[in-house]
């Protein structure tokens, strides 16, 4: 696997690890049925996603990145702040589509500068994509 491809993959697969932490944290707070659903279900479908882009690092023996505990504990301890001042399926659902938003535009910038990347690195780059907007989609009912 080039260079190109190695980045591309592993800046997903962390952005995918980061949505998963996020995902399991507000999990503990959404309140309705609906909505816990919904975000259990996005977090199997970016753990899935993790497992795969690991799979595909390791099988070129590139170790995948973890984002650092730093980083992971300040999201944690932000949304956590966030959501015990409301807790509303729509506040959960606009804490969602941000982060999914962000995330979406991290990546094709990633894809912009990784345009010597393989075609499978690119798939997966868009295959991530695809799931942030399919949660982006299924939390509009919320708003």
């Amino acid at each position: 696997m080039d260079k190109q491809s190695q980045k591309l993959i592993k800046k997903c697969n962390n952005g995918a690890k980061v949505a998963l932490n996020t995902l399991e944290c507000i999990l503990q707070y959404a309140q309705k049925e609906q909505i816990k659903s919904i975000v259990n279900d996005m977090a199997i479908r970016h753990r899935q996603y993790v497992e795969e882009t690991n799979s595909m690092l390791l099988s070129q023996q590139v170790k995948p990145n973890n984002p650092s505990p730093i980083v992971r504990n300040m999201a944690g301890a932000i949304t956590k702040m966030r959501l015990k001042k409301d807790s509303s399926d729509q506040n959960i659902a606009m804490m969602i589509i941000k982060g999914a938003d962000k995330g979406i535009s991290e990546i094709n910038m990633e894809l912009s500068e990784r345009y010597e990347a393989s075609e499978a690195a690119k798939k997966s780059a868009h295959k991530l994509i695809s799931l942030q907007q399919d949660l982006i989609k299924s939390l509009r009912i919320f708003l």
